[in-house]
Formats: C-alpha cells, sequence, structure tokens
C-alpha cells in the first residue's frame, strides 16, 4: 500500500500467482475499505472516497524470482571480474589490497605492544613500595621513557 499525501490517494498492490484470485482480494479489499473507512481516518462522514480505478490484474505474476536474479548476479560479478583481469592485467590491485591490510595488521600489534607495556609499568609501579621512584632503574620501561613518543 502506498499513500500519496500531495493528492489524497491509496494504491494498493495485491499479489497472488492466480490472477482471478488476486482480482477478487484486490475487489475484497476496496469493499472493505469503502463501508468501513470511518475506522480508518476517524473523521466518519466528513470523508468521502471514491474508487478511481477498477483493479488490472496482470497476465503474469510480478513477484521476482529470487533464485533467478540472484544467479544472474553471481554470473554478472564473474563476467565483470573476468573482464576487468583480461582488460587490465598489469594492475596489481590485490597486491595493494593485501599491502594496505598487511599495513593495518602491523598497525594493530603495534597498539597492542604499547598497551602492555602500559600494562607492564602500571603493575611495576602498583607493586613499588609508597614513595618509591622508577627513575634510574635499568628497565627501559620507566614512564619517563614510555611517555616521551
Amino acid at each position: 500500500m502506498q499513500v500519496d499525501e500531495t493528492k489524497g490517494m491509496l494504491k494498493i498492490d495485491v499479489l497472488h500467482p492466480d490472477r482471478t484470485q488476486a482480482d477478487q482480494y484486490a475487489k475484497a479489499i476496496i469493499d472493505t475499505i469503502l463501508v468501513k473507512h470511518e475506522q480508518y481516518h476517524g473523521a466518519k462522514d466528513t470523508v468521502a472516497l471514491k474508487v478511481i480505478d477498477t483493479p488490472i490484474t496482470s497476465q503474469k505474476w510480478a513477484e521476482p524470482n529470487i533464485i533467478k536474479n540472484t544467479l544472474l548476479g553471481i554470473v554478472a560479478g564473474l563476467v565483470l571480474g573476468l573482464t576487468f583481469i583480461v582488460l587490465f592485467p598489469n594492475q596489481k590491485i590485490f597486491e595493494k589490497i593485501l599491502k594496505f591490510r598487511y599495513q593495518a595488521l602491523q598497525h594493530e600489534i603495534d597498539l597492542i605492544k604499547t598497551f602492555q607495556k602500559h600494562q607492564e609499568i602500571e603493575e611495576k609501579l602498583a607493586g613499588a613500595p609508597a614513595g618509591a621512584s622508577m627513575l634510574g632503574s635499568e628497565d627501559e620501561t620507566t614512564p619517563e621513557h614510555y611517555f616521551s613518543w
């Protein structure tokens, strides 16, 4: 069902594999709306409803064939992909994608290592006696070293 608010119209689509059944359903919907329209809009007799066009049924059912469309999409994707590979054989698109992904993973590893160093420093500071300082320790991961980047 579609509502065109600028024209005050309702458009109702009925789908059924049997043409006569679709026509009967459409007529039943029209009859129900004409008889009980007050319950739909709540304005009682101040609104008049009119049927502009009688139901039109097509020869074929208009529902999309999902399996056929999926298979056509797969075939079209393969054809386009292979065409791209044949027309541009020297493109290093896959290498660029893999290189970008490798750099992203390397960045994630660096972040994890930095986070682990931070946790080690916090653990060392938490275990140190009150007032003790990590300055002058032989460890490279002192707070000063850690925050110097």
